[in-house]
């Protein structure tokens, strides 16, 4: 066996280990990003950020009804970004909510 042939072999076996890799997150429901994201927006919420933060907590609500559909349709990938947005999100509203009341 050449050389080259090893490393063709080789080169091969790794890209298919990547996408294997790859496509199995893909397959994969983004069930602990959903949870997050869900806590986080209930954390905003407990801290009033509907009123001291609106706009950030209904971006928030809107990125996780999107994670919710694209979960529903099976594109888990989507539903993982969206979710992760809805988290960050959440996060800017609640920190907005408790620092317009701590003044």
């Amino acid at each position: 066996m050449s050389v080259q042939t090893v490393k063709n072999r080789f080169l091969f076996i790794t890209l298919s280990v990547l996408v294997f890799l790859t496509s199995s997150c893909a397959l994969t429901p983004p069930v602990q990003e959903m949870s997050n994201a869900r806590q986080t927006i209930s954390a905003a919420h407990e801290v009033k950020a509907e009123v001291y933060a609106p706009g950030y907590i209904m971006e928030a609500e809107r990125f996780m009804k999107q994670a919710s559909e694209a979960m529903e349709q099976g594109d888990y990938l989507t539903a993982r970004d969206y979710a992760v947005e809805a988290q960050q999100y959440a996060i800017k509203a609640r920190q907005r909510a408790v620092s317009k009341q701590n003044n």
